[in-house]
């Protein structure tokens, strides 16, 4: 199911260690990482199998949280985790633009996997019927289309709601 990531696991030996590796696909593809348990292997499969298992289970309660988060929140998500492939100008500039046009929006609050074009488009209206310039509104819209088609990109969403 997009937007839910499953997190599945196996132990292996490096070393005389028994290490972790969890994966998961993401944009249709195999990923994985690696963690070590630093636990010797002899004696001690219980024990890595049993973090292990603690380790897949956190791996996932993190995904579940995002399937639930609204619009405004996972704007502010994306935004962060996107900051520090920008200059500090640009991601205060992001920043200000999504907080003073989403946040306290009535589609701030709507949950992402139910966000559609009807929503994106009624927010743009709206704000063009108070008097935004069109020039800021294309910002907005730069912003919201980039967020979106990184959740599209890592199966948050099954599909763009803002192509």
């Amino acid at each position: 199911m997009a937007g839910t990531q499953t997190y599945t696991g196996c132990l292996f030996e490096s070393n005389g260690i028994w290490q972790m590796r969890a994966f998961h696909y993401e944009g249709g593809k195999r990923k994985s990482q690696n963690k070590s348990s630093k636990l010797p292997v002899k004696g001690n499969k219980k024990k890595a199998q049993a973090m292990l298992d603690a380790w897949l289970e956190e791996l996932n309660s993190q995904q579940t949280s995002w399937v639930a988060i609204g619009f405004y929140d996972y704007l502010q998500e994306w935004l962060n985790s996107y900051k520090s492939s920008i200059e500090r100008n640009t991601y205060a500039s992001y920043n200000e633009m999504i907080t003073r046009y989403v946040k306290g929006q009535r589609e701030a609050a709507i949950p992402l996997r139910e966000l559609n074009p009807i929503h994106i488009q009624a927010l743009y209206n709206r704000h063009i019927d108070h008097g935004l310039s069109p020039n800021t509104v294309l910002k907005l819209h730069a912003n919201v289309r980039k967020a979106l088609q990184y959740a599209y990109q890592i199966d948050m969403l099954p599909t763009n709601p803002h192509r």
